[in-house]
């Protein structure tokens, strides 16, 4: 088959659009047997169905919205589970474990604030960058920035630059 580029991406987004309504099941629609009106409703949950003329941003806002809530348990799990360990089961042997490193650029800023993440530019946390990094930075990642992370000498350098 001939595909263009399009074509072939707008397959691929089809296939992932399946496995994400199975991870996304539980928190969407609970346990049990998954009907079709289930099924249904976690795609409108997930940003509607895959086409051409699908938003980009309506499918982030609802992904970011999705990786909060998983986010969310994931962390009063390990938080749990540290307890335990620092409580009774570290003389057995077991440790702590650390949380992951979340790739913030893919989620919403509001999600990333919510969830108490801090976003990064090219592995540099935001709290981090200097004014001379800011005034190098491509645009796109401008306005990718959470202004409350920045030093006031960043946010200076921001408005200047977006000006």
């Amino acid at each position: 088959m001939k595909l263009t580029e399009q074509e072939l991406a707008l397959r691929v987004a089809e296939g992932e659009l399946q496995g994400l309504i199975g991870r996304s099941r539980i928190e969407t629609v609970g346990g049990g047997v998954m009907t079709e009106q289930d099924a249904l409703r976690i795609i409108k949950n997930l940003g509607g169905d895959v086409d051409l003329l699908q938003n980009p941003e309506v499918v982030k806002q609802q992904i970011s919205r999705l990786f909060e809530d998983k986010y969310s348990s994931y962390e009063s799990n390990i938080r749990d589970y540290n307890i335990a360990v620092d409580q009774r089961y570290g003389a057995l042997g077991y440790k702590n474990i650390t949380p992951i490193e979340v790739d913030t650029s893919l989620l919403s800023a509001d999600v990333v604030k919510n969830l108490g993440l801090s976003t990064s530019i090219d592995g540099i946390p935001t709290n981090e960058l200097t004014a001379n990094q800011i005034k190098t930075m491509k645009k796109d990642d401008l306005l990718n920035l959470d202004i409350d992370q920045l030093t006031p000498e960043a946010v200076q350098a921001l408005i200047e630059r977006l000006q």
